[in-house]
């Protein structure tokens, strides 16, 4: 990976994170590919943009913060890998804590998208 990739993967993160805590659906779809697939931690995929737009838009608190940790990038097969842990503070609720993966594609948009929670409660 060169520098100008993990700068523009880097820079492509901050702008996600930015669009998530202001609800900015339209920002974020426009960093995914047409055939993203959203893997939760429980429960189905969702597959394609427009599935995963009315996934992202369903009830969810409002996040006032989220604080990345560990963030790890590599390149296989001309695809960028994206590990990192999370915090992120909602309303009304507790730090909720874990870790996510992406799969980026070259223009590095986001292609697949995982996370999992250190609790579950």
């Amino acid at each position: 990976m060169t520098r100008a990739d993990e700068q523009a993967i880097l820079e492509l993160q901050s702008r996600w994170i930015e669009a998530e805590i202001h609800g900015d659906l339209d920002t974020l779809c426009a960093m995914m590919t047409a055939d993203i697939t959203m893997q939760p931690p429980i429960g189905e995929p969702v597959v394609g943009l427009a599935k995963v737009r009315a996934y992202l838009h369903g009830p969810t608190g409002h996040i006032r913060s989220i604080t990345l940790s560990e963030v790890s990038l590599e390149v296989a097969n001309s695809m960028a890998i994206k590990r990192a842990r999370f915090r992120t503070d909602i309303d009304g609720m507790d730090p909720v804590y874990g870790h996510h993966l992406w799969v980026l594609k070259p223009s590095w948009r986001v292609d697949f998208v995982t996370w999992s929670f250190d609790r579950l409660d």
